[in-house]
């Protein structure tokens, strides 16, 4: 419901349309890449969410190891990273994907 109580139509609202449109007409390349490491399962639910909302394309590895994979492969534009994981350290991490 809106503030006068009635329900709003969100179907019809011009600006939820554009950005709809504009989400389905980029391509995968054109979208800016997220990558997300992180091992609590709801930070990276909501920041997933945040992210794709507004048009970025994100990826959440599930292990330090895939994280380089997917950090050398398809290097992303912006880099979430816990620094405590369960099976490895963020700082080396980070440290390995500045060196290449």
């Amino acid at each position: 419901m809106d503030v006068s109580g009635s329900k709003a139509n969100w179907a019809s609202d011009p600006d939820s349309i554009s950005r709809s449109r504009i989400l389905k007409s980029r391509d995968k390349n054109d979208r800016r890449h997220v990558l997300i490491v992180e091992d609590n399962e709801l930070v990276t639910d909501a920041l997933r969410i945040l992210f794709e909302e507004t048009g970025r394309r994100v990826t959440i590895p599930h292990s330090v190891a895939d994280e380089v994979t997917v950090g050398e492969n398809d290097p992303p534009d912006l880099i979430l990273l816990d620094l405590t994981l369960p099976d490895g350290d963020g700082l080396e991490v980070l440290r390995s994907l500045s060196i290449r």
